[in-house]
């Protein structure tokens, strides 16, 4: 398993699956709002009556309104399925059908979670 990741890889693993998608076949979340594509349910992060949480379909993202949770896959995965970091990308790489990750040729130095933060802004 690597341990460090360039921002085109994690790019490519969030561009190649489906959020919405996944957690409509992976959870048993009851969507219960649908506006054009944006999805909205029950924030599974904190407690509530109302869906305050939506899936972006455009974007690939996710936010809640309630609690600020979300962004994309790898939060997903790090934050509902409890994941670490690199199990979070590893599982996403799986999910993409990305067998090796390209060989990037970067001189970027930062680590992985600071460029997974920056794919995030």
């Amino acid at each position: 398993m690597k341990e460090e990741y360039t921002q085109d890889e994690l790019q490519e693993i969030i561009d190649n699956v489906d959020l919405y998608n996944y957690v409509c076949e992976s959870t048993d979340i009851e969507f219960k709002k649908h506006i054009g594509k944006i999805h909205y349910c029950n924030c599974v992060f904190h407690d509530e009556k109302t869906a305050s949480l939506a899936f972006f379909e455009e974007t690939n993202t996710f936010h809640c309104f309630g609690c600020g949770e979300g962004i994309n896959l790898i939060d997903w995965l790090r934050k509902y399925e409890h994941l670490s970091f690199r199990d979070a990308v590893e599982k996403g790489r799986e999910l993409a059908g990305i067998d090796t990750l390209h060989d990037y040729h970067t001189t970027q130095t930062s680590s992985s979670l600071e460029v997974f933060k920056n794919i995030k802004k």
